[in-house]
């Protein structure tokens, strides 16, 4: 998940996902459906995904009733990182973390709708490795080795 602050970032944030995405599973991307954003209507992204060989489809324009799934998951993930910003008592500067762990979380849960398959397990083709989960929000402290500390302390 990536946080962009200006739609302008769309296209090269864009071209990095298809990139790591490309390296990590082998496959090559094909196929994109998105909105009718300006972001993903522009001569640049469509240039790109031409010279790419990938086929961009536009979601209908004011049909909501096409997007259920998407809303849908995106008010979970929303309600998800409201609990964790609560629950760890952490300010609302923080909102941009909660909701990439609340994404994260779903990724490692196994939903009845894919017959029980981890998602992350389905992408990556391994088991996740669950030891390195901390309760979000939880004290942490910063490493610095010897050779690196200015003094002791």
């Amino acid at each position: 998940m990536k946080f962009l602050k200006a739609k302008s970032e769309t296209l090269q944030a864009f071209q990095k996902f298809t990139a790591w995405e490309e390296t990590q599973t082998g496959n090559i991307l094909k196929r994109v459906v998105s909105d009718n954003g300006g972001e993903f209507k522009s001569e640049a992204f469509e240039t790109w995904t031409k010279e790419k060989g990938i086929t961009h489809h536009f979601a209908p324009a004011y049909t909501p009733k096409n997007k259920g799934m998407d809303k849908r998951k995106n008010q979970i993930l929303i309600t998800k990182a409201c609990c964790l910003l609560s629950h760890s008592k952490l300010p609302n500067k923080f909102w941009a973390e909660a909701f990439k762990t609340s994404s994260d979380l779903s990724n490692l849960l196994p939903p009845c709708t894919r017959q029980f398959k981890i998602p992350y397990q389905v992408w990556f083709g391994r088991e996740p490795k669950l030891e390195k989960l901390r309760p979000f929000g939880c004290s942490a402290f910063y490493w610095i080795p010897k050779q690196l500390g200015e003094d002791k302390f």
